[in-house]
């Protein structure tokens, strides 16, 4: 009874001082309150559940509620992977950390940081129980997307920059940066067409009269001079009369024939 009790208070004080430290390292973070809502704690508190049982042999229930946590947070974190204490992941969408990860106290993780190994071309062709992924120590910093690949080792208070890719050993205290976008002057020359959205008239630009006149113009020579101007031509204007048309009478037409008699020749008598 005694040991369950001093296993719970152990518990509710690394949880206390989960909280603590996302309040210290995230400016964001309001209240007690407000950082339960943090998907770093979700995860951070299902991984050791998980872990537990990961080494006492549940190594199935462990992997079901690694899958539970990455479905809710979009934090991946393999339940044999050892973790220290003060540990913050800030945002925390898509962070991978492998099965053989040791990370250390005091470390703290942007979102998008992958803790990986090389390829499984090369970590099958390692000995059974080899280290496959990286060794993070203590009070390391790993910027947004970095990715820290195969089994390496950062050193303590080591910082790696955003989208830096780490292939090799860091001593401590080292800074690793990514290269830095290169930003250029507008080049010389004429401007760029303009991409309009269809549908949209621009209007065309204005254009001196000269440079309209110009094209229709000789290459060389003095300018014709102008023609004269033709005389105006009086044109009188024509007087339509109407035609009268005379009534004319109409000739007699002959009247409706009466009927048709033939004449019928007599019959002969008795």
């Amino acid at each position: 009874m005694r040991r369950c009790d001093r296993a719970l208070r152990a518990a509710a004080a690394r949880m206390r001082e989960d909280v603590a430290t996302v309040r210290a390292k995230d400016p964001a973070a309001g209240s007690r309150r407000e950082v339960l809502l943090y998907p770093h704690i979700h995860a951070l508190w299902t991984y050791r559940v998980a872990h537990r049982l990961w080494r006492r042999g549940h190594r199935l229930t462990a992997r079901a509620l690694s899958l539970g946590a990455r479905a809710v947070t979009g934090i991946e974190i393999h339940p044999a992977a050892v973790i220290g204490r003060r540990f913050f992941i800030d945002h925390g969408t898509a962070v991978v950390i492998g099965a053989t990860v040791r990370i250390g106290d005091d470390v703290m993780l942007y979102h998008q940081v992958t803790l990986g190994s090389t390829g499984w071309w090369k970590d099958m062709r390692r000995p059974a129980g080899a280290r496959r992924h990286p060794v993070v120590e203590d009070g390391v910093v790993i910027g947004t997307g970095a990715s820290v690949l195969g089994p390496v080792t950062v050193g303590a208070g080591a910082r790696i920059g955003a989208h830096a890719v780490v292939l090799t050993d860091v001593a401590p205290g080292v800074r690793v940066t990514a290269p830095v976008a290169e930003i250029h002057p507008p080049a010389a020359g004429p401007p760029t067409a303009t991409v309009h959205p269809p549908g949209v008239t621009v209007p065309a630009p204005a254009q001196p009269a000269a440079a309209l006149v110009a094209p229709l113009l000789p290459a060389a020579g003095p300018a014709p001079e102008p023609a004269a101007a033709p005389a105006p031509v009086r044109i009188r204007p024509v007087r339509i009369r109407p035609v009268r048309v005379r009534a004319t009478r109409a000739a007699a037409l002959p009247s409706a024939p009466g009927p048709v008699r033939h004449a019928v020749p007599p019959t002969a008598g008795p």
